[in-house]
């Protein structure tokens, strides 16, 4: 295709980093990648955005607002530093991401997305991230972990209904979540997790009440 002229570069988005990174590592097949890489999530693929990174291959990072719970945090809200701000700047403070890619769905989130633009990362930034963390540490589903998987009798896509139910919730794109887990796979969805001990529960290192956020997300994808 870049041959007959009808694409400048090729690239790749991954939710599975530490394989994919590698690929691009060892073939020369992308010019681009985009990665999951936020305070919460990404710290331990640093080295391998950093050897993709001085390969010439450019770093996107997404996902970097861990879950995207600001808008129903209310001490946050009041803050008068931004969180997306203070998150932003906190993915750009790393010299090999060479950008990021948050979702904006208004001019407000333009306006204030931009203005994190070529300021560094200071202290008040650190406290709200710092405070982001505290409230959402039972909340936020990493969605490149994937260590929950295995330990599922039924094979349910835990990552991505999870991921759907953000998408929902604080996303606001309750249409576009409903789309996605209508794609899914029946023998992929959450329809067992009721009379399961909750085997995920036990395999997750963050502790999260995963049977309890499935079953409310069938609930609300379902509707």
């Amino acid at each position: 295709l870049k041959k007959d002229g009808k694409i400048r570069f090729t690239g790749f988005s991954t939710h599975n980093a530490k394989v994919t990174l590698k690929q691009a590592l060892e073939k020369d097949f992308a010019q681009v990648v985009l990665v999951i890489y936020n305070h919460d999530e990404g710290k331990e693929i640093e080295p391998l955005i950093a050897q993709v990174h001085q390969k010439g291959i450019g770093t996107v990072a997404m996902k970097i607002f861990a879950g995207g719970k600001h808008g129903n945090l209310k001490s946050l809200i009041s803050q008068e530093v931004s969180y997306p701000q203070a998150a932003i700047r906190w993915v750009l403070s790393n010299p090999n991401i060479n950008t990021c890619i948050p979702t904006m769905s208004s001019y407000s989130h333009v306006e204030d997305y931009v203005a994190a633009s070529g300021k560094p990362l200071n202290r008040a930034d650190i406290d709200v991230i710092a405070e982001y963390q505290r409230q959402t540490k039972d909340q936020y589903c990493r969605v490149s972990c994937q260590e929950c998987l295995e330990s599922c009798p039924q094979n349910v896509a835990i990552n991505d209904v999870l991921r759907f139910k953000m998408y929902f919730e604080d996303y606001r794109m309750e249409k576009e979540a409903m789309r996605y887990y209508g794609e899914l796979e029946e023998n992929q969805k959450p329809l067992h997790c009721g009379s399961c001990s909750g085997y995920c529960e036990n395999a997750c290192r963050y502790r999260l009440k995963i049977k309890e956020k499935l079953i409310h997300a069938h609930e609300i994808l379902s509707a």
